[in-house]
C-alpha cells in the first residue's frame, strides 16, 4: 500500500511518503464555552507534519500552535477531566503527555517505535496505541509505570494507524493501512481480532476512524480513495459519504451537532460535514502544513440528571447537593466532554447567596433553596440547577404565661427542657427543625398534676416555606395564701374577725338554706351559718364559699388580683383562670338574682362553677404561681 501511494505522489521524499501512509494529526481540546443547551463541540485540534500540535475554533478563527518541535505528532487523546493530552509521535517514537491547556513542557511516557493511533481509557488507568513498524496493538498504564504489553498482533506490513476504544462495550478498533481494513476486539484482549471491512468495502487505505455507538456506525476516511466513509458496526452497510477528498485523514464526530470532521492531508485543510452525508462539506481552515487526525472537545453537557438536594433534617444540619449528571467523553468518537472542575452555588428563593459556594450548605432561614452546578473544562463551561428544596423552619418554645392571656408577653420566662413531639420524634424546648408542612406538633404532660395549659397542647405546621413558631403557654397552681371556711370558724379566724368584717359579709348577697337574705349582726351568727352551710341550695354553699374569700382579701391573706382556676364562670379567661375579685364579684351578682337553687334548678351547674373556683382557691391550691414550679416526664 505504502508503493501505491508513493507512485501517486510522485517527486516526493521518501520520508513524505511515510508520513502520507499515517495519520499524523495531534488531538487536543478546544477553549470556548458554550451554553449546555447547544452541546455542539466548541474546538478542534491536529498535528502537522512539521512537529506542530495546531488548534482553532470550529468556525475556523483564532488558530494557533499550541506545541511545537514534536516528531510529527499522529494520534491523539484527551483526558479533560484531569487536565491531560496524549499523542503519539510517529517519527521519535515516543508516547507523549503535557497539560491540555498548553501549558508546561511535555513528557514522554514511553517509546516503542514509530506509533500512530492512540486512545485513553482513563477509568481503567490504561492507554492504548498502534505501533505502525511492528503492526501491533499495544497497551500500558496510564501513569507511565511498568511495561507495555502487546494486545493484538497484526500481519507483517498491515500499518495500523487510527485507533479508538469503546470502553462501555469493551470494544477496541483500528484501521490497518496497508491492508486496507476496519477491525476490531476485546479491548482486554481476549479473544481474536475480526474484520468489519475490507477491500473496496474499506477503501484504499483507510487512516482514522470514529465510533458512534448509540448508532452502531462506525466512520473511518479513506486517504488512498478520497472517500469518508461510514458502515454498520455489525460489517454491513458500507457507504462512501463524501467522496473527492483531498487525501482525508482521520475523523471525529459530533454527535450532538450532527457533525464530523476530518483533515485532508495534501489539501491542507480542515473540512466538516453532516454525519448523515447530506449537503455539502465545509473548509473550517485552509492553508494548514499536512494536516492529520482531527480531534474534538466540547462543554461539559448534561445528561439528564441534574442536581438533588437532600439533608437538612434540622436547623444546624447540612444541606448537601448532588453533582448532577454530565455526559462522559465519547472517546469512541474523538469527541471529549467530561468536567474538569465542578463548582457550586446556592440560591434562596431564587437570588444567590454570597459565600455559598460549595457542594453542602448550613440554612438559617425558611424558602425554597436550589443549587446551581457550573461543570467546565477547557472548552468551557455549563451549568444546571436542582429543583427547589423547600425549607420550612419550625421553632418550638415553651414559657411560662403568668398572666394566663395565651399570649407570650414581655416579662413572661421560656422554660427549657419541655418535652414536645414533632411529627414521631420527640424533642426538648426550645428547638429549632426543618420540617413538612402538615407536621403535628404537641407538647407533653409532665408527672406532675398541677400544671396547666393556657394554649392548646397541640399544632399543625401548615406554611410551605415559611418560619413558624408554636409556643405553648403553661402555669403551675398551688398555694396563694388562703384559709378555709374551717379557719374562720375556729379562734384563728374569730381573732380577725371584726366590725369591718361584719360589715363586708352584710354587703354581700350572702344565702340562707331556705334561700333568704343572710345579713350577720355578729361574729357568733356568722359563725353558726358558716358552719351549716350546705349544697342544698346551692346558694347557701356558694355563698360561704365567697364570704370565706372575702374575709382572706380583707385580711391580707390573699390578693384580689390573683389569678385561680375558675373554669365555668364567665369571668375565666380562655384558658380557664380569673382574679379573685373577678370571681368574687361574679358569685355575688349571681347571689343576687337566685338564691335558692335546689337539684334540677337551671342555674345550679353554673353556681356550682362559681363554688368550685372558689372552695379550691379557699383551699389554697389552685392559685396561679409566680414562676414555673417543678417538671419532669417519664
Amino acid at each position: 500500500m505504502g508503493y501505491r501511494l508513493n507512485r501517486r505522489v510522485a517527486g516526493r521524499t521518501r520520508r513524505r511518503v511515510h508520513a502520507v501512509t499515517r495519520p499524523a494529526l495531534v488531538f487536543l481540546a478546544a477553549v470556548i464555552v458554550l451554553l449546555a443547551s447547544t452541546g455542539a463541540a466548541a474546538g478542534i485540534y491536529w498535528g502537522t507534519e512539521s512537529g506542530a500540535v495546531r488548534f482553532a475554533n470550529v468556525d475556523g478563527s483564532g488558530s494557533t500552535t499550541l506545541f511545537a518541535g514534536e516528531g510529527a505528532p499522529c494520534g491523539v487523546a484527551l483526558d479533560p477531566a484531569a487536565g491531560k493530552i496524549y499523542w503519539t509521535n510517529f517519527n521519535s517514537g515516543e508516547v507523549r503527555a503535557a497539560n491540555l491547556d498548553g501549558s508546561g513542557t511535555a513528557s514522554t511516557l514511553f517509546a516503542d517505535g514509530r506509533l500512530c493511533g492512540i486512545a485513553v481509557d482513563r477509568a481503567a488507568g490504561k492507554i492504548y496505541w498502534a505501533n505502525f513498524d511492528a503492526s501491533t496493538i499495544r497497551v500500558a498504564n496510564l501513569d507511565g509505570t511498568g511495561v507495555a504489553a502487546t494486545l493484538f498482533a497484526e500481519p507483517p506490513g498491515s500499518g495500523p494507524s487510527g485507533l479508538v476504544i469503546d470502553h462501555a462495550a469493551g470494544k477496541i478498533y483500528w484501521t490497518n493501512q496497508f491492508t486496507d481494513q476496519v477491525r476490531t476486539a476485546n479491548l482486554d484482549g481476549s479473544g481474536t481480532a475480526s474484520t468489519l471491512f475490507s477491500g473496496a468495502d474499506a477503501g484504499d487505505a483507510p487512516v482514522g476512524l470514529a465510533i458512534d455507538p448509540a448508532a452502531a456506525k462506525v466512520y473511518w476516511a479513506a486517504l488512498g480513495s478520497g472517500q469518508i466513509r461510514a458502515g454498520n458496526l455489525d460489517g454491513s452497510g458500507a457507504s462512501t459519504l463524501f467522496g473527492g477528498e483531498v487525501s482525508p485523514a482521520g475523523v471525529a464526530l459530533d454527535v450532538t451537532a450532527g457533525k464530523l470532521y476530518w483533515a485532508t492531508f495534501f489539501g491542507g485543510a480542515i473540512r466538516t460535514g453532516n454525519l448523515d452525508g447530506s449537503g455539502s462539506p465545509a473548509t473550517v481552515l485552509q492553508g494548514e502544513d499536512l494536516p492529520n487526525l482531527p480531534a474534538l472537545l466540547q462543554a461539559p453537557e448534561p445528561n439528564g440528571q441534574a442536581p438533588a438536594i437532600s439533608g437538612g433534617a434540622s436547623l444546624g444540619d447540612g444541606l448537601n447537593c448532588s453533582p448532577g449528571g454530565w455526559k462522559s467523553d465519547l472517546e469512541s468518537a474523538s469527541l471529549f466532554r467530561s468536567p474538569r472542575t465542578l463548582t457550586y452555588a446556592w440560591q434562596l428563593d431564587g437570588s444567590d447567596i454570597p459565600g455559598a459556594t460549595t457542594s453542602s450548605f448550613v440554612f438559617t432561614e425558611p424558602g425554597d433553596y436550589t443549587c446551581r452546578v457550573t461543570a467546565a473544562n477547557q472548552a468551557g463551561s455549563s451549568s444546571q440547577t436542582s429543583a427547589a428544596f423547600t425549607v420550612t423552619l419550625l421553632d418550638v418554645v415553651k414559657y411560662y404565661d403568668k398572666n394566663t392571656n395565651g399570649q407570650l408577653d414581655p416579662g413572661e420566662s421560656m422554660i427549657a427542657g419541655w418535652k414536645v413531639q414533632v411529627g414521631n420524634t420527640v424533642y426538648s424546648t426550645p428547638v429549632s427543625l426543618k420540617v413538612s408542612p402538615g407536621v403535628q406538633v404537641t407538647e407533653a404532660s409532665p408527672g406532675q398534676t398541677n400544671w396547666r395549659r393556657t394554649t392548646a397542647g397541640s399544632a399543625q405546621v401548615s406554611a410551605a416555606g415559611d418560619r413558624t413558631t408554636v409556643r405553648f403557654g403553661n402555669v403551675c397552681i398551688g398555694a396563694g395564701g388562703a384559709q378555709g371556711t374551717g379557719f374562720w370558724t375556729n379562734k384563728n379566724g374569730q381573732a380577725l374577725f371584726g366590725p369591718d368584717d361584719i360589715a363586708s359579709m352584710v354587703s354581700l348577697n350572702l344565702r340562707n338554706a331556705n334561700g333568704s337574705t343572710f345579713d350577720p349582726s355578729s361574729y357568733s351568727a356568722f359563725k353558726s351559718w358558716l358552719q351549716g352551710a350546705s349544697a342544698t341550695n346551692m346558694a347557701y354553699d356558694l355563698s360561704a364559699q365567697l364570704a370565706a374569700m372575702k374575709l382572706n382579701v380583707l385580711n391580707g391573706k390573699v390578693s384580689g388580683s390573683s389569678l385561680v382556676a375558675a373554669a365555668g364562670t364567665t369571668s375565666a379567661n380562655a384558658a380557664g383562670f380569673a382574679t379573685v375579685n373577678d370571681l368574687m364579684n361574679e358569685a355575688n351578682l349571681e347571689l343576687g338574682l337566685h338564691g335558692l337553687v335546689t337539684g334540677g334548678t337551671p342555674f345550679r351547674v353554673y353556681q356550682a362553677a362559681l363554688r368550685d373556683g372558689l372552695l379550691n382557691a379557699n383551699g389554697n391550691k389552685t392559685f396561679v404561681q409566680l414562676a414555673p414550679c417543678s417538671f419532669s416526664f417519664s
